[in-house]
């Protein structure tokens, strides 16, 4: 019985050492499957967000790109809006300077044919002059020839002198009568030039009054279709934001969505592997409490992913608004520094027209001067001539008087039609330059309409482009979120059909080696542990 009893407690002594050896060999077989199970977690977390980091670097790389060729397309236009107003205004400068080329030639041709016809009479009264000198010698010769033959005829003489200063004085009245006549026309002609000056300057001044005034009112339709625009883009810019913000909000739901089935499924799968087995309890306790702690990783990971994700977003949104002001106050500044050109471009306008005005005035008055000058040193040769020819033959002194009076109606009437040239030449240039304005305006409002043309397209393109680039953002999206979405659904089968080949699979052990191990059940787990790893394993070298 005592060698019995030593047997017994030999084995017993045998059994209890087995036992804490295979426990012992328990315990860091599950330290070593633990450590593995979290290194192959580790790893396809670090594969996960290199695959989310590598996604979120290629859409802001998108973002950039576009963002970077608007930019780009929004300074060519400017360059080439630029340039056009560069070539109009060096056009119009051309044709200015053609103009006052031409004008300045028309002048000189004028005032050549006007030295022409200028020194053409005076010619002609130098050679008029010289002719009454001879026939005045030759009067004085013939009457002193006469007073030594014809003395006997000094009553007749007297008589005739009589008659004839009596026809010589209703001449003078008449050449009098005449003379008062030429001073009230020209009197009146210049009272009719004053007037008209005058018209014509109020007819510019209240021109310019409603210029100015529809000058303001088109300032102020382009404010406002300016701040309509603004305002327009900005709700279409906050629509954009607010999808942006309800797809991410979708996105990062779907996903905690997966990932929170993903665990409830793995959980499950373990819970019913290890349900029968001590080990495989504290295995499924262990495995609870580190993927509570993974899970408050995991959210404490997204969390900061999503500030990250939301102060660039906001960084973004600061930087498109920024730039969306800027280019609005540029734009502004642009349609300030069009209209200071085109009032400065105005106002000199007026201020040439004015000026040729005044000019033309001046040279009319001098014209006026000049002619009356003439006008009166031929009065006054006239009125010296008179009484030297008093005491000629009154047959000649009527004979000259009537030349005179044919000589003063032929300038009368050369001055009347010079008159009436002056005036069609102040009407027409008048015509002229009423006609330029119209046909500037007109220019000018087509040029205002075609611009108005032009930015309504390009705002259509503009927008247009806005709408197709988030388009494809949005179908990029869809397209990696159901890639994505099939590969988890692949994954997810695979590891499915692994599992399932693995517990057909697995061997029935030996009932000898259930008693040696020490019983079924940590027999079970063992078996259940390897196939574990070595599934988890095949899982890992396959992604």
């Amino acid at each position: 019985a005592v060698a019995c009893r030593k047997i017994y407690l030999k084995n017993m002594a045998a059994t209890t050492i087995q036992a804490n050896w295979k426990a012992s060999v328990c315990r860091k077989t599950y330290l070593k499957n633990l450590t593995a199970a979290k290194l192959i977690q580790s790893y396809w977390r670090a594969a996960g967000c290199r695959d989310a980091y590598l996604r979120t670097v290629a859409v802001a790389t998108m973002i950039q790109t576009n963002w970077r060729a608007s930019i780009c397309r929004k300074a060519y236009l400017k360059n080439v809006a630029a340039a056009k107003m560069v070539q109009a205004s060096w056009r119009a400068s051309v044709d200015r300077k053609t103009f006052l080329k031409g004008l300045a030639a028309a002048k000189l041709i004028q005032a050549y044919l006007r030295a022409a016809g200028c020194r053409n009479a005076y010619l002609k009264s130098v050679a008029a002059a010289k002719m009454i000198q001879q026939k005045w010698r030759a009067s004085v010769c013939r009457n002193r020839y006469h007073k030594h033959i014809a003395a006997a005829k000094m009553m007749q003489s007297y008589c005739r002198v009589a008659i004839c200063r009596k026809t010589y004085l209703k001449n003078l009245a008449a050449a009098k009568l005449i003379q008062a006549s030429w001073r009230a026309a020209i009197c009146r002609d210049a009272y009719l030039r004053t007037v008209n000056a005058a018209t014509m300057i109020q007819t510019s001044w209240r021109a310019s009054i409603c210029r100015n005034s529809y000058l303001k009112h088109v300032a102020a339709g382009r404010l406002i279709q300016a701040s309509w625009r603004a305002s327009m883009c900005r709700g279409a810019y906050l629509t954009t934001v607010n999808a942006a913000k309800t797809i991410q909000s979708n996105w990062r739901a779907s996903v905690c969505r997966n990932t929170y089935h993903k665990h409830l499924a793995a959980a499950k799968l373990i819970q019913s592997a290890w349900s029968s087995a001590v080990c495989r309890k504290m295995y499924v306790k262990n495995i609870a409490a580190a993927k509570v702690i993974q899970g408050y990783w995991k959210v404490a990971l997204c969390r900061d992913e999503y500030l990250k994700n939301l102060a660039a977003v906001k960084l973004i949104q600061s930087i498109w608004r920024g730039v969306v002001c800027r280019e609005i106050y540029r734009r502004h500044v642009a349609a300030a520094k069009l209209i200071q050109d085109s009032w400065r471009a105005s106002m000199s306008r007026e201020a040439y027209m004015k000026n040729v005005a005044a000019a033309k005035m001046i040279q009319a008055k001098w014209r006026a001067s000049t002619c009356r000058s003439t006008y009166y040193k031929h009065v006054a040769a006239v009125q010296m001539i008179q009484p030297i020819w008093r005491g000629a033959v009154c047959r000649k002194l009527y004979l000259k008087h009537v030349t005179a009076a044919k000589l003063i109606q032929s300038s009368w009437k050369a001055a009347v039609g010079r008159e009436k040239e002056v005036k069609n030449i102040t009407a027409v240039r008048l015509v002229q330059a009423n006609w330029r304005a119209v046909v500037c305006r007109r220019m000018y409002l087509k040029s205002i309409a075609a611009a108005k043309i032009i930015q309504l397209n390009w705002r259509a393109s503009l927008c247009r482009n806005t709408y197709h680039n988030h388009l494809a953002a949005a179908k990029l999206i869809q397209a990696k979120w159901r890639s994505f979405y099939l590969k988890n659904v692949v994954a997810a089968l695979i590891i499915q059909s692994w599992w399932r080949a693995a517990m057909k699979r697995r061997p029935q052990p030996d009932p000898l080696l259930w008693k040696y191990i020490g019983g079924e059940e940590v027999a079970e787990g063992i078996i259940l542990s390897v196939y574990t790893i070595s599934m988890v394993t095949s899982m890992f070298f396959l992604s």
